[in-house]
């Protein structure tokens, strides 16, 4: 009779602890899944559109239009730097200082407002810099 009690006590026992366990797997599992699901959504925001080679390509072929010293890679890089300015929504002038902070330097040794305001409309035309 004791055997019999001590293999139900130990069945139940155990019955209780797996049903326990898996409650607690569910339970965590949610929250794993709206954790994953949060970083998931915020990581688009945080990244900076980058344009594929064509498009890379293009931006400087346009972007030596505006200026011939804006042909090179710094100036795709800092085109990717103003989308986010673009995509962030900031209002025209500052898009417009923005850019030519961005985009003076090193052979550029300014950039002017109505270069700036082109700088910006072939960013936005090349297609890259999208949310």
């Amino acid at each position: 009779m004791k055997k019999i009690f001590a293999a139900v006590s130990l069945s139940t026992l155990a019955a209780v602890l797996v049903a326990g366990c898996a409650g607690s797997l569910k339970a965590e599992t949610p929250a794993a899944s709206t954790a994953a699901a949060s970083s998931a959504a915020a990581a688009p925001v945080s990244q900076i559109p980058k344009p594929d080679a064509a498009q890379a390509s293009s931006l400087r072929a346009e972007l030596a239009k505006v200026n011939p010293l804006l042909d090179n890679d710094k100036a795709v890089d800092n085109s990717r730097n103003q989308c986010t300015s673009i995509l962030g929504g900031s209002p025209a002038d500052k898009l417009v200082t923005a850019a030519k902070t961005r985009f003076a330097g090193g052979q550029v040794k300014s950039v002017s407002d109505a270069e700036a305001q082109q700088i910006i409309e072939v960013i936005k035309a090349n297609g890259f810099c999208k949310a």
